[in-house]
């Protein structure tokens, strides 16, 4: 009985993995540039594509973009790395980039302009 609970679990992971359609998406399907730094879901299921100089959000079928500029940039002196994102609980996404920190609210599809008065908000009320 064991065996048969095993094979048929086998055969239905099997099932599940062929069924799976896998596909790249480039600048031909809407990608901003082919350089991507930083891929992120969001918790609506969305994903977030950071490339160079704008933020890639696909649905599934489309993309919609947003800019930032420098302005919108938090100072980050010490950090030289890589692109790292990060999502608070309220859905927001905070990217680390070299030498600087943005924050994105796509449930109002802006870019947080005023990054320092949010950090003081949350109790941040020193250069970071």
């Amino acid at each position: 009985m064991k065996h048969i609970i095993a094979l048929c679990l086998v055969l239905f992971y099997s099932y599940i993995v062929q069924a799976q359609e896998y596909f790249s998406i480039n600048t031909d399907d809407g990608l901003s540039e082919n350089n991507v730094r930083n891929i992120t879901q969001l918790p609506d299921g969305r994903m977030v594509i950071t490339t160079n100089g704008l933020i890639n959000v696909y649905n599934g079928t489309n993309f919609s973009y947003m800019h930032f500029k420098g302005s919108d940039i938090y100072p980050l002196a010490s950090y030289d790395g890589f692109h790292h994102s990060y999502l608070d609980e309220s859905g927001k996404m905070w990217l680390k980039i070299s030498h600087g920190l943005i924050l994105f609210d796509f449930q109002k599809d802006k870019v947080e302009s005023n990054l320092n008065k949010v950090l003081k908000e949350l109790g941040v009320n020193y250069a970071i």
